[in-house]
């Protein structure tokens, strides 16, 4: 038996185990105690050993373990003056009679320990107790209609249904909202659905029934999704079709299923993109997938009627938002913290002609802009050109400054001709006061991919890593080829260090992906792995034609996950999510992510760390912030 400080040692292990997060307790195994006492208890075995309960739509579940005391002579009897032990303390209650209750909000699996203390021995038996959970949503059926699926399914190729959304293998941030579950349209009058999304102990079931007007998807309740997806957090995610054929009277196995992974980490802040038709700038919180028009009456140029603001970016700390007009190729920087509805919206400075495109440095404060191939940095408070050396001032384009503001990286090429192959340049900032760059050196050369299956020889639209490590560029025959339904690009990763690249092939889904822009987050992953996050635009089908976009070849911003810690040779990247809450009718380019924006003054605010001053008032009110 356990005895002494040898006893008190397993059991502080015990008790720490049992309050931490980890839903598996330590074994201890129980000693062969004194075997001079033939009715001495020598061990404890927990029945069952594994007590599996099932809560079905939020109902709770019950069920007893028992505690069998094992004599040295053999002997058995129910063990009194047990102690219950969880691994998992939030998973269940275990009453002192072993009575173990769920109340459906959360599933796993635990240790389950029962503790009989003898005076200075203890010994330990251990079981496994599993929570299982099923919520299902029925809709108009009637019980008879879902029983129907009780039945045996078959296996019919040409009838069985089949998943187009979520992508098979994707990847989603942890806080992105939960995804549509999309299914090819089938005709079949009266016709029946079963879907299932299901983790190890968790599993969300809706039956559905066809009609003119039925898009053939499921939006799953953002509560239940996260029932699901807490449940295990590395747990891979099934989603599972099957179809009541009404015309035969029997139920069709659905195609191959579709799994997706969750990460753990998310990506927080707002996505700015631009709405092409509209010509708006848009932002959406992936936690909401809520749309907002971020200037809705940007300011137009002498003699126009058209509003239109684009080619933008947003400063690193989410506060500034840089962009530009066509019809004078004017550009300005508005003031994220304010209230940028009104018109004309708050400005640093008015409209400046001058700048194709540009990119923030880390402080806000300057610009790295470009115009007619030439670079040089800009005051972002004033529009005004300040000193600088050591920038290209013929041939570059689509500059973008690091994250550290350390490093600057640009393409090379002749604008004038819109094939013409380019090369991405880096160069190193040696001086920050004055804005001396030293000789840019040629990472990558469009050329080298000039076979790739996208083909051309044009790299275009770098953006870095947030720890200035790699540049995510396209790659195919032009800069900006998405505009014809035919183009074709894919995305691929440069290491800064050497310039090895690798192309993202999951992420590219072949040869439809542009305009990739790095999320400024690094999230951290199961077995040590971390993860870059990555948006771009595609002409690819999300999900089918009445709920999605299919057939349309229409733009829409997707997200991948890339290995932040990349093997050479390896796809680093992963097939992607579609971003909730974007307009399928619109053509949606350049998803830049920025954090959300510090708080102006009169805005709410609990502590000074939300106002873009550092100072809340005692009244929770954001003083004025510096311009």
């Amino acid at each position: 038996m356990l005895t002494g400080h040898r006893a008190r040692a397993a059991l502080a292990g015990v008790l720490l185990a049992a309050c931490s997060n980890d839903p598996v307790a330590p074994t201890i195994d129980a000693s062969t105690g004194d075997a001079g006492d033939p009715n001495a208890v020598v061990a404890i075995r927990v029945e069952p050993e594994r007590l599996e309960l099932l809560s079905r739509d939020g109902e709770p579940a019950s069920g007893t373990l028992r505690a069998i005391a094992i004599e040295a002579d053999g002997d058995e009897h129910p063990a009194e003056g047990i102690t219950w032990i969880l691994g998992m303390p939030s998973l269940a209650t275990i009453t002192p009679e072993g009575v173990a209750s769920i109340d459906g909000s959360r599933g796993g699996e635990s240790a389950v320990l029962a503790r009989l203390d003898r005076g200075v021995t203890t010994i330990i038996g251990e079981g496994r107790l599993v929570a299982r959970i099923e919520l299902r949503s029925t809709g108009d059926l009637t019980d008879d209609e879902v029983a129907r699926f009780d039945a045996e399914p078959i296996v019919d190729a040409a009838a069985a249904p089949r998943i187009l959304y979520p992508v098979e293998g994707a990847v989603m941030p942890r806080n992105l909202r939960a995804p549509v579950v999309q299914w090819q349209p089938q005709n079949g009058e009266g016709d029946l659905y079963r879907v299932r999304a299901r983790s190890t102990h968790v599993e969300l079931v809706t039956f559905v029934r066809t009609s003119d007007t039925f898009d053939h998807s499921w939006t799953i309740a953002q509560e239940r999704w996260r029932t699901l997806v807490d449940a295990e957090p590395d747990a891979p995610i099934t989603f599972e079709i099957d179809r009541w054929q009404a015309a035969h009277e029997r139920v069709v196995r659905g195609a191959a299923p579709v799994t997706m992974q969750v990460a753990r980490g998310g990506v927080l802040g707002e996505v700015y993109y631009w709405a092409l038709e509209r010509g708006r700038i848009l932002a959406i919180d992936p936690q909401t997938a809520t749309p907002r028009d971020v200037v809705p009456s940007p300011p137009r140029a002498a003699g126009e009627t058209q509003r239109c603001m684009a080619c933008h970016t947003v400063s690193r700390d989410g506060r500034w938002l840089f962009g530009r007009r066509f019809g004078d190729d004017a550009s300005w920087v508005v003031d994220l913290a304010e209230d940028t509805t009104t018109d004309p919206p708050p400005m640093r400075y008015e409209p400046r002609p001058g700048i194709d495109t540009a990119s923030f440095d880390p402080t806000g404060e300057r610009l790295l802009a470009a115009w007619d191939g030439r670079l040089f940095v800009v005051d972002a408070r004033t529009g005004l050109e300040v000193a600088s050396s050591g920038l290209p001032t013929t041939l570059a384009s689509m500059p973008t400054w690091s994250p550290s503001g350390d490093l600057a990286a640009w393409i090379v090429a002749d604008a004038s001709e819109s094939d013409a192959p380019s090369t991405l340049h880096v160069a190193t900032r040696d001086d920050a006061d004055t804005h001396t760059f030293a000789a840019s050196r040629a990472l990558h050369a469009g050329a080298d991919l000039s076979s790739a299956p996208e083909g051309g020889s044009r790299d275009a639209l770098p953006s870095w890593t947030p720890d200035d490590r790699f540049l995510v560029f396209q790659h195919g025959a032009q800069a900006f080829t998405s505009g014809a339904p035919g183009a074709r690009a894919a995305l691929y990763l440069a290491r800064v260090e050497d310039g090895h690249t690798q192309r993202l092939d999951a992420a590219s889904g072949g040869t439809d992906a542009f305009w990739p822009t790095v999320s400024p987050y690094v999230t951290d992953e199961a077995e040590d792995r971390r993860f870059y996050w990555v948006a771009f635009h595609s002409r690819r089908d999300y999900g089918n034609a009445r709920a999605g976009t299919w057939g349309r070849r229409i733009r829409q911003l997707w997200i991948t996950a890339v290995d932040a810690d990349p093997e050479d040779g390896v796809d680093a990247s992963h097939p992607p999510v579609w971003l909730p809450g974007q307009e399928r009718d619109y053509d949606n380019v350049a998803a830049y992510w920025a954090p959300e924006s510090c708080r102006g003054g009169g805005q709410s605010c609990a502590d000074g760390s939300e106002c873009c001053s550092g100072e809340c008032t005692d009244e929770g009110v954001c003083t004025a912030p510096p311009i």
